[in-house]
């Protein structure tokens, strides 16, 4: 394991804390030492032009669609563990609930169409 590496192992990221930006709270996993949330750094990551010659060389047929997906999957789980006082009140608000669902569903199928998924 590169060095690099070794000083980042899991014990330097916080599992769930909160932290407050100005009025709002969050909660999420983050990186300990940046109190970035891991799911930004990974967004970060995925916004690279170009796949890391590392994972070139170990993955030959990786593409950069297939890059960006991959990273894409692992931002959406890790946001699904995410939380924030601003959802604190669509939660609580059922004609709140049914629009952002209606909302989501409609992106979805939008973000399906236009990447010829439907």
């Amino acid at each position: 394991m590169p060095d690099f590496l070794r000083e980042h192992q899991i014990y330097r990221i916080k599992k769930i804390t909160d932290i407050e930006i100005g009025p709002s709270k969050q909660q999420g996993i983050v990186i300990t030492k940046t109190g970035e949330f891991l799911s930004d750094f990974i967004s970060t990551l995925s916004n690279l032009e170009t796949i890391p010659d590392e994972l070139k060389e170990k993955y030959p047929s990786l593409t950069t669609d297939d890059y960006w997906r991959a990273l894409h999957a692992v931002v959406l789980i890790l946001s699904s563990l995410e939380w924030n006082n601003a959802d604190a009140e669509v939660e609580k608000n059922s004609k709140g609930k049914e629009s952002l669902l209606k909302a989501s569903i409609r992106h979805l199928k939008n973000y399906k169409e236009e990447n010829g998924m439907a």
